[in-house]
């Protein structure tokens, strides 16, 4: 299982919108294939970063997930009223 944590501050003033295209792009990503989780929620403290956890089945559906036409739609989007860069990890995670 591939498990990635980010985050990403952005301007005050962009809160509302990118709540909603967050939304809209979260249900979009739930729908493919080895989306085993993918949320984004705003950090309590810290109410402008904007934290990431995805979990995929596998490296293949993560990398698909990657190049989705809805994923550089959200890229655009979020770095337009970000703050700061995009940080985060990936791991290999397995369960046992």
């Amino acid at each position: 299982m591939i498990v990635i944590y980010g985050s990403i501050r952005v301007r005050a003033g962009e809160l509302a919108e990118i709540s909603k295209l967050a939304a809209a792009f979260v249900a979009e990503v739930h729908k493919e294939a080895g989306c085993l989780a993918y949320e984004l929620s705003w950090d309590v403290a810290d109410p402008q970063r904007l934290r990431l956890v995805e979990h995929w089945a596998d490296e293949a559906t993560y990398e698909a997930h990657r190049v989705q036409p809805h994923v550089a739609t959200w890229a655009k989007a979020i770095t337009a009223v970000a703050e700061t860069k995009l940080v985060s990890a990936k791991f290999n995670a397995t369960l046992r």
